[in-house]
């Protein structure tokens, strides 16, 4: 098996707060559909072999598979459809993963204004195009070239939505301005020299897919550091109040061990927060009774 390259990374602490770990349980729930699709297919395809040049009806040979009557093909029809299965999921894979950052950058901007940081105008109701700029320019958290990649990405994303998946002309502008070294990486996960040529179709596969995963969980590491700049150590300790609760349904019990049991659980997730910050987050809370 080729090994898929990455970034070198270094290790940075990340706080496992509530929105973070949803976000990477929605990418790998996501994943593991996506991948168990693209299996699939190609499941389907080695077991309708048996059946090539039979000229009854899917539905026929395989009565007792649900939905199967929506495919009322030869066995031959159906192979062909599954064999070039791979380029619609990644035009229906690409959005949807990239609405899952879209909802996580959203959440982020949310807690940054909540804590009395940045703008209305820089925090609320942006374009996707704009999401970033925030986090980009208050912090140094964001690896340019993950951002650039991103840039690509959500250009693609918009000529599968907007345009079938036919390349424009200002993808193929934003492709020839890429540095040398972000080329590299793309093609180096989709297997070849990328083609960009407006008014064809972006050739699409699980190679984009991958990138796609990639340059998405690695953008959610840097938007976690980037929080971690930004937002103070009382911010830190309210949303930790929250994270408990939403974890354990409420307060402990007993009230003398509130601090001491939150903020366990608030290092064990690496919250950086004081006793004496988790305290006051208590009471300023409306969990406390």
């Amino acid at each position: 098996m080729t090994s898929t390259p990455r970034y070198h990374v270094a290790l940075r602490p990340l706080v496992r707060f509530e929105r973070y770990r949803t976000h990477l349980d929605e990418l790998e729930k996501a994943n593991n559909a996506i991948m168990a699709l693209l299996v699939g297919a190609q499941l389907s395809v080695n077991t309708l072999k048996m059946t090539l040049g039979s000229t009854a009806r899917i539905p026929q040979i395989f009565p007792n598979v649900e939905h199967i009557t929506r495919i009322n093909l030869t066995p031959g029809q159906a192979t062909s459809i599954l064999a070039s299965a791979e380029t619609h999921l990644a035009m229906m894979a690409i959005p949807y993963v990239v609405a899952l950052h879209e909802d996580l950058t959203q959440s982020a901007l949310q807690l940054v204004h909540a804590a009395g940081l940045g703008s209305k105008k820089q925090t609320v109701g942006l374009k996707l195009a704009e999401m970033h700029n925030f986090f980009a320019d208050q912090t140094s958290a964001f690896n340019p070239s993950t951002l650039a990649l991103f840039s690509l990405i959500r250009r693609v994303r918009n000529c599968i939505i907007h345009d079938a998946g036919i390349c424009d002309a200002a993808v193929r502008t934003y492709w020839e301005g890429l540095k040398d070294d972000d080329k590299k990486m793309w093609s180096s996960y989709v297997g070849s020299v990328a083609v960009f040529d407006p008014g064809k179709r972006i050739p699409l596969g699980h190679r984009e897919i991958i990138i796609t995963l990639f340059v998405v969980r690695r953008l959610a590491e840097d938007i976690n550091v980037a929080l971690q700049e930004l937002l103070p150590p009382l911010a830190w300790a309210d949303i930790l109040i929250d994270d408990f609760i939403s974890e354990h349904g409420k307060l402990p019990s007993n009230r003398d061990e509130w601090t001491r049991k939150i903020y366990g659980y608030g290092r064990h997730m690496g919250y950086t927060v004081s006793k004496e910050q988790v305290t006051e987050a208590i009471k300023r809370s409306k969990w406390a009774p």
